[in-house]
């Protein structure tokens, strides 16, 4: 599911400190990004890229889980 040219990017990020434990960590070191902090940056990134954004961040897991489940289902 990850492109492998991304794993020493993100090993990388991760080894540099700037992630402890998550990719994106919140304020406080070791722990995740809040679901509301996600969903500004979501809301911020399509405003910026003139994207629709309704159905928020919600949507967008919808779209990454439709466009993986030919790469997942077996054929009829």
């Amino acid at each position: 599911m990850l492109d492998p040219e991304l794993i020493p990017i993100i090993s990388e990020w991760l080894n540099d400190g700037c992630g402890t434990k998550y990719i994106f960590e919140g304020y406080k070191t070791g722990e995740p990004l809040s679901k509301r902090t996600i969903e500004k940056i979501y809301t911020a990134s399509c405003r910026k890229l003139s994207i629709d954004s309704q159905g928020g961040i919600h949507s967008l897991r919808h779209s990454f889980a439709t466009h993986l489940s030919p790469l997942t289902q077996k054929p009829r």
